[in-house]
């Protein structure tokens, strides 16, 4: 019994991390697309490593299944910087990866 409290409460905690884990990988994911105006192609590897970190946290977070409606609001709000990270990041990089393709291409 006291194991199985235990781990209900590693449980709950554990949301709490993977949310501030979130924000923070979507925090980073826009500065390297901010910060990254002249040195966009050397960034790419970043960028996809964000994306992966960002999946990573987002499974994880749909993994720890809370039990408690607080709990399981701070999992969708989680999940929504997620999928904008990946997304912000996929697009980092196809833009990035067409612009060194032809970088002096005026449309």
């Amino acid at each position: 019994m006291a194991s199985e409290r235990n781990l209900e409460s590693d449980n709950r905690d554990r949301t709490g991390a993977f949310f501030v884990a979130a924000l923070l990988i979507t925090g980073m994911s826009y500065v390297v697309i901010v910060l990254s105006v002249h040195t966009y192609c050397e960034n790419r590897p970043f960028a996809v490593a964000i994306a992966i970190a960002a999946l990573i946290n987002g499974f994880l977070l749909l993994r720890n299944s809370p039990s408690t409606s607080l709990r399981r609001i701070l999992l969708a709000s989680g999940l929504v910087p997620c999928l904008v990270a990946v997304a912000g990041n996929v697009w980092f990089v196809i833009w990035a990866t067409q612009a060194h393709v032809r970088p002096f291409e005026v449309a």
